[in-house]
């Protein structure tokens, strides 16, 4: 199986029970592939932000900051800390995903109930690059 054919199951894999709840969709013949990163998996979006998950990156856009990251890049995915994550109780509300790409650290904002699927899901596929490299 290649990389982006373990990607999709994956995130098909990861987010289904997410879509199931109606947080996000799956893609649809009418989201246009990315050049540089292939088909469109999933997506989410709200009035503040939007997150499209790629067979090859992802890509998060919105009025403050946007992000865009190829998934073979990243190094580590450094979630809350658990003090933080346990204050947070609003499903709505924003918080960081760290990671360290090999040429700089980003953070992608999403809401709580998008973070816990994504941060696991992108820690995964970091994993699974650098077990490749090697």
């Amino acid at each position: 199986m290649n990389a982006e054919e373990w990607i999709r199951v994956k995130v098909s894999r990861a987010f289904r029970a997410s879509v199931d709840a109606g947080i996000g969709r799956w893609s649809s013949e009418g989201d246009e592939a990315d050049p540089e990163w292939g088909q469109v998996l999933y997506k989410y979006s709200d009035h503040r932000m939007s997150l499209a998950l790629f067979e090859e990156g992802c890509e998060r856009l919105g009025d403050d900051r946007s992000e865009r990251l190829a998934y073979a890049e990243i190094q580590d995915v450094v979630p809350l800390l658990l003090t933080e994550l346990v204050r947070v109780r609003d499903l709505d509300a924003i918080v960081g995903i760290g990671v360290r790409l090999r040429t700089r650290t980003a953070v992608i904002d999403v809401p709580l109930k998008v973070y816990s699927t994504l941060c696991p899901t992108l820690k995964h596929i970091a994993d699974y690059f650098t077990l490749r490299a090697r």
